[in-house]
C-alpha cells in the first residue's frame, strides 16, 4: 500500500441502518465475529479501510444489515445516491452522538484527541493494543490492527488503525478504535456502545415475513402523506406493535400501489386519532389503539403476501 496523506480532521461519523455497495471502500483487514445469546442472534463485522473503520452488524439468521458505523473521510450521503445515512462533520469535536434507532437499536458514539507527545496520553493507546493482540474471538471478543506506510523513517508511533469489539453482555456491543495520525503527532480514539433492546432480532414464527423496518419508513417519507411528527408517532407505533413488512415483495403484487395507498389511508386515521388522544392526555388508549391499527393492516397484508 502506498502512502497517503490525511488528516484527523478529515474524519466523519457516518451511521446508516441501511445496505451499500462497499467497493467504495477501500478494506486491508477484515474479520467477523458471531455473538449469539437469549436476546440476540448477530454477526458483527470489522474492517479496517485506509485509516479508517466500518463496523457492520448483521441479523445472524436472515443476512439482513442492522447497522453500519463508518468512521472514514468519506460522507456516504454524497457516495451513495438514496442511502438514509447520518454524517457527522468536525468529528474531533464532536464529543458525543446518542441515537435511538430503528429495530429498537441504542447508539452511543464518544469520541477525544489524544497528543502523541505526551506518553501520559498514550497509556489509552498501550492498553488497547494489549487487549487486541490477546483478543480471542471465541470469547465474545474481537482485535483488528493495521499500519500504513510513513513519510517518517523513524517514528514512535506509526500510521495506524485499531479495532477492538467485545460482546459486554447478553445484548450490549462495546466497540473501541483509534486512529493514529503520526504527522500530525494526534490521534482519535472513539468509543461506541450499541444495546439491542429484546426482540430485536425478529423469530420467524412471530413473524409472517421478516424485512428491515427502513424500507417501510422510508416509503412513508417519500410519499410526502404524513408530516415529521406524524412520522415519529408512525415509528415508534411500529416499534411498539413489532410488525414488518416486505415492500419489495409487495411491489410484485399487481395491486401493490392502491393496496399500500389503502393502508396509508388506515394509518392517517390511527395517526389522527393517536393525536386526538394524546391531547386528551389518554396516551396509553392512544398508544393500543394506533398499534391494534397496524397490527389489522399487517395481518391483512400477510393474506395477501
Amino acid at each position: 500500500m502506498n502512502f497517503i496523506d490525511q488528516s484527523i480532521k478529515d474524519l466523519k461519523l457516518n451511521i446508516t441502518q441501511e445496505s451499500f455497495n462497499r467497493k467504495i471502500l477501500t478494506e486491508v483487514a477484515l474479520d467477523n465475529i458471531v455473538i449469539t445469546n437469549k436476546d440476540i442472534d448477530i454477526r458483527v463485522e470489522a474492517s479496517i479501510i485506509g485509516a479508517s473503520h466500518s463496523i457492520t452488524i448483521f441479523d445472524n439468521k436472515t443476512g439482513d444489515e442492522l447497522f453500519t458505523e463508518v468512521l472514514a473521510n468519506i460522507d456516504l450521503s454524497k457516495e451513495v445516491d438514496d442511502l438514509d445515512v447520518e454524517v457527522f462533520y468536525d468529528l474531533p469535536y464532536v464529543k458525543r452522538v446518542s441515537k435511538k434507532l430503528l429495530n429498537n437499536i441504542t447508539y452511543e458514539f464518544s469520541a477525544f484527541v489524544i497528543d502523541l507527545e505526551y506518553k501520559s496520553d498514550t497509556v489509552i493507546l498501550h492498553n488497547l493494543i494489549n487487549t487486541i493482540d490477546m483478543a480471542k474471538k471465541d470469547e465474545k471478543n474481537l482485535g483488528l490492527k493495521f499500519t500504513f506506510p510513513s513519510k517518517e523513517e523513524v517514528s514512535i508511533w506509526k500510521p495506524m488503525t485499531l479495532v477492538y469489539i467485545e460482546s459486554l453482555n447478553d445484548s450490549t456491543i462495546d466497540i473501541h478504535t483509534a486512529h493514529i495520525y503520526s504527522s500530525e503527532k494526534r490521534a482519535l480514539y472513539s468509543h461506541s456502545v450499541i444495546t439491542f433492546e429484546k426482540n430485536t432480532i425478529p423469530k420467524e414464527k412471530e413473524y409472517f415475513r421478516t424485512i428491515s423496518l427502513n424500507k417501510f419508513m422510508t416509503q412513508l417519507e417519500k410519499s410526502n402523506e404524513f408530516s415529521d411528527e406524524q412520522l415519529k408517532i408512525i415509528q415508534n407505533a411500529l416499534n411498539e406493535a413489532e410488525y414488518k413488512i416486505n415492500l419489495d415483495f409487495i411491489e410484485e403484487l399487481e395491486d401493490a400501489k392502491s393496496f399500500i395507498s389503502d393502508g396509508f389511508s388506515k394509518i392517517k386515521e390511527n395517526v389522527r386519532d393517536f393525536e386526538t388522544k394524546i391531547n386528551s392526555e389518554d396516551t396509553q388508549d392512544a398508544l393500543n389503539e394506533i398499534n391494534d391499527g397496524f397490527k389489522n393492516f399487517f395481518d391483512s397484508l400477510g393474506k395477501k403476501l
